[in-house]
């Protein structure tokens, strides 16, 4: 359904920019606009990537080649697809694809001419990018067998230096398959192999001297429940399929060909860990065991067809050459080492050079003479807490968080670009962080240090920032701006190792002031404020054992409280006339129709105050964070990485701005009534801003004159 959505909003938009590059109106005929009709909008979301993290899928097969002056080039990226490489001199990076989707499985090859092939899977579809010396990026996309979504994939290059790819696994009419993909004079060609079982990755491709594919992969035998490992030959216009081993689930392989055809594999079985070498003979298959523990290997022939293998053991990076009948090991890295697909090239004059994620992106090689370890990358976490808001020009201001550097940073701007400025240093653990912008557009935040326990309060001047600690820390910050610009917030502090309060803070003669909202004892979950016409706090909170409440300060010290008729509160937010809006979860168990196991879910509902009780309503389920705003005529407005709308007439909307939230979702309106949406997508800092495209009803329904 989700994908069926975002195929329909694409339709609407290509739609509407054909619309725009026609020439006008056909002669004689009038528009709907002129005709005095209604125009029709069209909603379109624009995502920008405010600041773009790194996070690693794995590594394809191969993801990493020598160019003909034999310096590394390196791909890799799950939120974006990343390309590095070095220059003799100096690591270099750049952004291939920024798009916002899931990547994976990139895979990397250089031919003889210095020309790259990049491939990976982007949501399942295959694309392929090449660079040739001194030109710019071009990408195709392979088509998949009827509506099939790739999960792993795997590169060679042929004596031409075009390049083949399988990708896989799939169903198409009933048929486990991959797809073998070929680069021609005249394009891409494409042809399915059919397998007894769904073919599992990752694949490893590689040619024999006649440029035929030679495909090594893995299938779980459901009949006699067992991994195999099989090696696919393509003989003519048919396949040949023969099993190199069965037994537990494999834990790692690699492929090469020697000079005669021969194919050579390594592979680990994840029951007993033992890492096995097995090449062909004319006598069939000969098989070496390599280590009594190891995963994630990878295997290259040296010039005399000699094995040299990389691999996992028990918290050590391992290489290991064959010589005779014997291995001779030597240790990379050890200690708390966790490499995970290790992958290995020899260059022509014989070094080595390796590439693994432990989770950091590690390149090491020989080619000095010794062994020299690198950190090429790190996971880069940015945006996982973010807050924001817009100031009077529209003007998005975002609050967030870098978790690798620990630096709580500000960002402005927009289409334009972005400026970003260091707010302060602080640990990820514990972090609560939010934002206003006051009338006067002064940006105030607030954050919650957890390491060193405390909360801060902060306002952007001329000079810099003010800092304020003025407590001690809590959990479930939230601030607010009046329209007398004076910041307002609440936390939920600890008074006892098993009771905690919310506490609202507010400046009066200049000083932080505090007072309790909720009774003791009553076990806070969190919390929630929002501010009237009259500047008057309104806070929502949950509790452990009394359910939610709703208290509004009338004084000092003096707070209305009232018991709500569900449990807890997710987030508070008043309409133009004050009236009181929430979103709250409740659990659900549905047995209707006396199915087993029961369909479990939790259902985000939206409760606001009606004239004698609260109208409560379901609107999504399985939410995670979900924000909450209404704007100046009644329309209601949650964000929760997807987007939701109630209008005037009360029909709701559905629309997804991004692909994924796992963290905070941050919501604010314009002054155009239109949402800004911040999202942590895929480790990065996403800013999602909703846009309406009128268009005439003529355009979208012509009228042939009779």
């Amino acid at each position: 359904m989700k994908r069926a959505r975002i195929l329909l909003q694409l339709l609407f938009a290509v739609l509407f920019i054909m619309l725009l590059l026609a020439s006008g109106t056909p002669p004689g005929v009038r528009s709907a606009h002129s005709a005095g009709l209604d125009p029709v909008p069209l909603p379109m979301w624009r995502n920008e990537v405010v600041a773009p993290g790194v996070t690693f899928y794995n590594l394809g097969a191969p993801s990493f080649a020598l160019d003909p002056a034999g310096y590394p080039h390196i791909a890799f990226g799950q939120n974006r697809l990343v390309h590095t490489w070095f220059d003799g001199l100096f690591w270099h990076s750049e952004t291939v694809d920024s798009t916002l989707a899931w990547h994976r499985e990139s895979v990397l090859a250089i031919d003889t001419a210095g020309v790259i092939t990049i491939s990976d899977i982007r949501n399942g579809r295959v694309f392929v990018r090449t660079l040739e010396p001194g030109g710019s990026w071009q990408t195709a996309e392979i088509p998949l067998p009827g509506l099939g979504s790739a999960e792993s994939l795997s590169i060679a290059l042929d004596s031409g230096g075009r390049p083949h790819l399988v990708a896989g696994p799939m169903y198409y009419s009933g048929t486990a398959l991959f797809v073998y993909a070929y680069k021609t004079p005249y394009g891409w060609t494409t042809e399915t192999v059919g397998t007894d079982y769904p073919a599992s990755g990752p694949f490893s491709i590689t040619l024999d001297s006649k440029d035929r594919p030679v495909i090594l992969y893995e299938q779980y035998d459901e009949s006699n429940a067992v991994d195999k490992l099989l090696i696919a030959r393509r003989q003519g216009d048919s396949w040949q399929h023969v099993q190199i081993a069965a037994g537990s689930v494999i834990a790692g392989k690699s492929l090469v060909m020697d000079g005669q055809d021969k194919a050579h594999i390594v592979f680990s079985a994840l029951g007993d860990g033992k890492l096995t070498y097995v090449r062909e003979s004319e006598n069939g298959w000969e098989s070496i065991p390599v280590a009594k523990n190891g995963i994630d290997p990878g295997l290259a022939l040296d010039g005399a067809e000699r094995p040299h293998v990389i691999y996992t053991s028990l918290g050590r990076q391992v290489y290991a050459t064959l010589v005779g009948s014997n291995w001779e090991e030597m240790i990379l890295q050890e200690g708390r080492y966790e490499g995970r697909y290790n992958t290995l090239i020899l260059d022509k004059a014989g070094a080595a050079h390796v590439v693994s994620l432990k989770p950091d992106l590690n390149y090491a090689t020989n080619s000095s003479g010794q062994w020299l370890v690198s950190t090429l990358a790190v996971p880069e976490s940015v945006g996982f807490q973010n807050a924001l808001d817009l100031d009077s020009a529209g003007v998005p201001h975002i609050l967030y968080h870098n978790t690798s550097t620990e630096e709580l940073l500000l960002s402005s701007g927009g289409a334009n670009g972005w400026q970003t400025e260091l707010v302060a240093q602080v640990s990820p653990d514990g972090l609560d962080v939010e934002i206003a912008v006051d009338a006067r557009d002064r940006i105030h935040i607030a954050y919650v240090d957890g390491v060193k326990d405390r909360l801060v309060v902060g306002l952007r001047k001329a000079g810099g920032w003010s800092l304020d600690p003025i407590s001690a820390g809590g959990h479930h910050l939230s601030l607010a701006v009046g329209s007398d610009n004076r910041p307002q917030l609440i936390l939920v502090q600890e008074e006892t190792a098993q009771n905690a309060r919310v506490v609202y803070w507010s400046i009066q003669g200049g000083d932080w002031l505090s007072e309790a909202v909720s009774e003791p004892d009553s076990g806070i979950l969190d919390a929630r404020l929002a501010l009237d016409s009259e500047n008057r706090p309104h806070v929502a909170y949950s509790t452990e054992r009394n359910g939610s409440a709703y208290a509004v300060r009338q004084s000092a010290n003096n707070w209305v409280t009232e018991w709500l008729p569900f449990d807890n509160v997710d987030d508070l937010a008043l309409g133009p006339d004050d009236r009181p809006y929430m979103l709250h979860t409740v659990y659900v168990q549905d047995e209707v129709g006396g199915t087993y196991p029961p369909d479990n879910y939790y259902e985000l509902r939206l409760a606001e105050r009606a004239p004698y009780s609260w109208f409560d309503k379901a609107i999504y389920r399985n939410a995670g964070t979900a924000r909450l705003a209404v704007d100046a005529n009644n329309r209601v407005h949650v964000a929760l990485g997807d987007y939701l709308q109630r209008d005037e007439s009360w029909s709701w909307l559905f629309e997804t701005p991004v692909w994924i939230s796992l963290g905070d979702v941050s919501l604010a309106l314009g002054q155009d009534g239109q949402p800004r949406m911040v999202t942590f997508d895929g480790d990065s800092l996403v800013l999602s801003t909703r846009e309406i495209a009128w268009l005439d009803k003529f355009s979208l329904m012509p009228v042939v004159a009779r």
